[in-house]
């Protein structure tokens, strides 16, 4: 069900690495405090209104990204025409890197956030997909 929810919650990848790490092959499975911190913060977000809004093609997008050492995430978000200064959030991404990208630098993990999210979001932008 969670992987279902995946793109309507903010850092899934991020905050689901401690229950995906006990899927791994060879990894003695061992239910550890951040695996229940993990769950229970899954649960509240599930449980919590959704806040994501319908695109509006009319209007600029704006697209925030983030890396850490094992995903990357990314949110787009367009301005409230009554209120410029307040971001609504279109939808998130995260993706758990390759064992490869865990080692690139952080700018390139970086520079790789935003190519995965532009890819993932091209439908939205009138873009053609870089993969």
């Amino acid at each position: 069900m969670l992987g279902y929810q995946h793109p309507f919650i903010l850092n899934f990848t991020a905050i689901v690495w401690p229950l995906t790490a006990l899927l791994k092959k060879d990894n003695l499975f061992a239910w550890t405090p951040e695996c229940v911190k993990a769950l229970n913060m899954l649960i509240k977000v599930v449980m919590s209104s959704p806040v994501l809004v319908a695109p509006d093609q009319d209007r600029q997008f704006e697209l925030e990204v983030d890396a850490s050492q094992y995903a990357l995430g990314a949110i787009l978000w367009q301005r409230d025409p009554a209120m410029p200064q307040k971001l609504h959030a279109i939808g998130y991404y995260s993706k758990t890197l390759a064992l490869a990208e865990m080692n690139y630098k952080i700018h390139d993990r970086e520079l790789l956030a935003v190519i995965r999210a532009l890819c993932h979001w091209s439908h939205l932008l009138h873009a053609t997909p870089l993969d």
